[in-house]
């Protein structure tokens, strides 16, 4: 979906179609908060889209990439300064990141698969109503339920097993 769609779609269902109450800077804006709220969402879920890889040559560092959210659990580097090395110095390392998409403009697309694209036009529709001064929590609801991205922690399916326990 690009981005002029989405801004169309959030305009269209918080009712401004003449263009009265948001201007277009305002629903990008919104537009670019969903982004980012998709993206850590897929993040907290475990979604393996949101997973890059990274080559650290030895004896270098490189600065983070863009849309550099945090590592996976267990990668052997160093971070400082916004330079990621590889650790030990003195070897190659192949890193792998959560990432999240930095700001579009109004000819970009949206930097996700179909499906999460109508999550983006729902919360940045979300946004708009409350800034208008709506009560958005039905359709907060509804939109949580259509997300498809579990809410509240880790997912039914992924259980922490102690030592003590048996299987």
């Amino acid at each position: 979906m690009n981005v002029q769609t989405a801004v169309a779609a959030v305009r269209h269902r918080n009712n401004d179609m003449q263009n009265i109450v948001h201007p277009d800077d305002e629903l990008l804006a919104y537009v670019n908060m969903a982004i980012n709220t998709v993206g850590v969402n897929m993040i907290l879920a475990g979604n393996p889209w949101s997973v890059k890889e990274l080559d650290l040559p030895a004896y270098a560092s490189e600065d983070l990439p863009v849309g550099f959210h945090s590592l996976l659990q267990g990668q052997r580097c160093s971070i400082s300064g916004g330079k990621i090395s590889p650790d030990p110095i003195n070897s190659r390392q192949r890193i792998r990141y959560f990432w999240v998409p930095g700001p579009v403009t109004f000819l970009d697309s949206i930097p996700f698969p179909e499906p999460y694209c109508t999550n983006v036009v729902n919360i940045a529709t979300e946004l708009a109503g409350m800034r208008t001064g709506h009560d958005v929590s039905q359709e907060h609801a509804l939109h949580i339920a259509m997300s498809g991205i579990p809410q509240g922690g880790v997912p039914a399916n992924v259980q922490e097993r102690h030592p003590q326990q048996q299987v």
